[in-house]
């Protein structure tokens, strides 16, 4: 059932691979250390490809990565050397003891496709608003923090303890925050959108 899961899986991922590994590559050949915050971004990527094509199974992930280290007939002619399977594999060691500082290994499980794109264009909206002095309480405001809630909600399972652990990994982790689609303004913006009574009150 699992090798029928990834071969299926596997066409939803495969376009989405080489240019992931030739970032990672760059990164190496310019000799970027693996414990780097500027490695985290493609780390995030790497485990969210991962969680995909192994529907979320970290168990499976961690079974399948110690076998194409060990065994040579895991590994395609075209796919990533183990030297940077190892490379990626200490970042996202990284990622994922910052991560279960404050989450439980089942959570992972729960967690859907981060909706980054949508993310990230709520985020420009943000930064915009923000620029042009626009209060948090205002309305403008408010709808893309609604929105960006409700994308959050779906992400989390719809389970405000799962969501409520995440935000409070991404407070305190730099090594989550170096991921982040926001900047740390825009993110305070957002947070005082979400949260009206931590917003300054106007005399």
């Amino acid at each position: 059932a699992e090798i029928r899961s990834l071969m299926a899986n596997w066409k939803l991922v495969a376009e989405r691979w080489p240019p992931l590994v030739a970032e990672v590559a760059a990164l190496m050949a310019r000799g970027v250390p693996a414990d780097s915050l500027e490695v985290q971004p493609l780390a995030a990527r790497w485990m969210t490809l991962m969680g995909q094509w192994m529907d979320g199974n970290y168990d499976l992930v961690t079974r399948w990565g110690e076998m194409y280290r060990r065994e040579p007939v895991a590994r395609r002619e075209d796919g990533p050397s183990t030297e940077l399977v190892d490379y990626i594999g200490e970042a996202i060691g990284i990622r994922m003891a910052a991560l279960l500082r404050h989450m439980r290994t089942d959570d992972f499980a729960r967690l859907g496709p981060p909706p980054e794109d949508e993310w990230r264009r709520l985020a420009a909206e943000l930064a915009a608003l923000q620029a042009r002095g626009v209060p948090p309480e205002d309305e403008a405001v408010q709808a893309i923090a609604r929105e960006w809630a409700r994308l959050f909600d779906a992400f989390t399972d719809h389970d405000p303890g799962i969501g409520a652990r995440l935000m409070q990994a991404m407070a305190a982790e730099p090594v989550l925050q170096a991921t982040a689609v926001t900047t740390p303004a825009v993110r305070d913006y957002l947070l005082r959108a979400m949260n009206p009574a931590t917003a300054p009150r106007s005399a």
